[in-house]
């Protein structure tokens, strides 16, 4: 969800205006509590993330998706990508479902290359960060999750080392 490109003009919007639109765009729930209320202003962005429309709004104010305060899920994405250990629990998700929703959080372009997307995720895992998180779910599931396009060395200047993750064990002499 948060990485759909979104492309809008508008001018002399309110603040009520332009989440409307958003909300539309998106398919979800959007609040905006704007710090200046009354504040009218001219938008005109291309092919900008949601996220970083979202993430310009909370510059101004309270942003909620679905009630779900947007700085909680900025904080969580910058843990995630940081490499800091968390605790996590997925129940009765598909893996196809979880691995859409963690490109969307953290902005890392996931996929499934091998294994059926429709496997059902059902774990709780304590103190592990996202590379291992995905190295779980990938086992659990017998899928292989990348992220498409990446490359290690550029990979790991950006965010924790990660290329892909397989559920077959190593054969011997490999």
């Amino acid at each position: 969800m948060f990485g759909m490109k979104t492309t809008l003009e508008m001018q002399n919007a309110t603040y009520p205006q332009l989440v409307a639109v958003l909300a539309r765009i998106s398919g979800k729930d959007i609040a905006f509590y704007p710090s200046k209320p009354d504040a009218v202003f001219n938008a005109g962005w291309k092919s900008a993330t949601l996220w970083d429309v979202l993430d310009m709004f909370s510059d101004r104010g309270t942003v909620q998706i679905a009630g779900n305060d947007f700085e909680k899920l900025k904080r969580l994405r910058k843990v995630l990508l940081s490499g800091t250990k968390i605790s996590l629990c997925v129940l009765n998700t598909p893996v196809n479902t979880f691995v859409s929703d963690m490109a969307s959080l953290t902005g890392l372009p996931f996929r499934i290359t091998a294994g059926r997307p429709t496997a059902v995720v059902n774990l709780k895992l304590q103190h592990v960060t996202l590379n291992e998180i995905l190295v779980k779910v990938s086992e659990q599931t017998g899928t292989t999750i990348i992220e498409r396009g990446a490359v290690l060395e550029s990979l790991s200047k950006r965010h924790a080392t990660f290329l892909s993750y397989r559920t077959s064990r190593p054969q011997a002499g490999t």
